[in-house]
């Protein structure tokens, strides 16, 4: 199964609070909270790169799948994304897989490890080469002129 996760600086956001718990720790812990397809929004954070087993079977290279390189942004700050019709609600995302139109990904090559700012829209994952629970819809990804607290 996937994992899930994701992270984010907002242009539209509604704050949401999600309860959560662990083994001796019980607290309030306060996301940005999008929707799925409806929000558009900036999000900040580190490009790397994955590969995860492609096709044809999507489960293991090792058995003949071929490699399938994804490009990920480690977001700078935890997000949630509410439940639609489609797809699961998700909290505490810290990174999304970045879909990009196919003649981009060899330009973000260069960027690896590279602090970029990216536009675009949430949305769940649908397809094998879908590789996270959520996944970013994106433009080139811009340098921000200021990151805050840096």
């Amino acid at each position: 199964m996937r994992s899930a996760s994701g992270g984010i600086w907002i242009i539209a956001t509604i704050l949401g609070s999600v309860y959560t718990t662990s083994h001796e720790d019980s607290r309030l812990v306060s996301f940005d909270c999008y929707r799925y397809l409806a929000d558009t929004i900036s999000l900040v954070g580190r490009l790397s790169w994955r590969v995860y087993p492609g096709p044809p079977e999507y489960e293991s290279i090792a058995r003949g799948d071929h490699p399938d390189t994804i490009a990920v942004l480690l977001v700078d700050h935890p997000l949630c994304v509410e439940s639609s019709k489609d797809w699961q609600s998700r909290a505490n995302v810290k990174e999304v897989q970045l879909i990009l139109p196919t003649n981009q990904y060899h330009w973000l090559l260069r960027l690896r490890g590279s602090k970029v700012t990216v536009r675009g829209y949430l949305r769940g994952a649908d397809f094998g080469w879908h590789h996270l629970d959520v996944l970013f819809q994106t433009r080139l990804p811009e340098f921000p002129s200021r990151i805050e607290g840096e």
